[in-house]
């Protein structure tokens, strides 16, 4: 589920699963 939403957004919008990733604490890609 949290993959596939990942990829959904990643292909909307680039910038929200950045967003998304670090809220997660996956891996912050923004840099914080």
């Amino acid at each position: 589920m949290k993959e596939n939403f990942a990829k959904k957004n990643s292909e909307k919008d680039k910038p929200s699963t950045e967003l998304k990733s670090v809220t997660l604490g996956q891996k912050p890609s923004i840099g914080g």
